[in-house]
């Protein structure tokens, strides 16, 4: 039988309670069947092929002519060896993002990269509408 709604915020909380006993994402939400946060990398974990597709996605990082990276530190080496491999393969690297990051020094001096100090969804947008001007 499903868990409705209030029970499932119930369990959630009480899991959040009992977490330093037992690991958070180790439970399942019973109304589902599956992983509270599926797909989540946690810093003791590491990229695989099955939630993360790592070996597919380096694999076309190698023919990627233009490559955006948004909102992100840049703090794992997955996001990071992907952009090098953008650019070790003369593609276009675009970082978007207020703060600086390690794309922020990848980038700088590179002529195919560019930083954009804006957050994402303003630039989302108006990138949006500038391509749907396009045609």
């Amino acid at each position: 039988m499903p868990i409705g709604l209030d029970s499932s915020i119930f369990l959630i909380v009480c899991w959040f309670a009992l977490d330093c006993l037992f690991p958070l994402r180790y439970f399942l939400i019973l109304c589902c069947g599956e992983d509270l946060r599926p797909h989540v990398l946690w810093f003791d974990e590491y990229y695989n092929e099955k939630y993360f597709k790592r070996d597919t996605v380096l694999r076309i990082s190698k023919n990627t002519g233009l490559l955006f990276v948004m909102g992100t530190s840049g703090a794992t080496n997955l996001p990071r060896t992907i952009a090098e491999n953008v650019l070790a393969k003369n593609g276009m690297v675009v970082e978007v993002n207020i703060e600086e990051s390690y794309f922020s020094q990848l980038l700088q001096n590179k002529k195919n990269g560019i930083i954009i100090r804006q957050e994402t969804s303003p630039f989302l947008t108006e990138l949006k509408n500038q391509l749907e001007n396009c045609w």
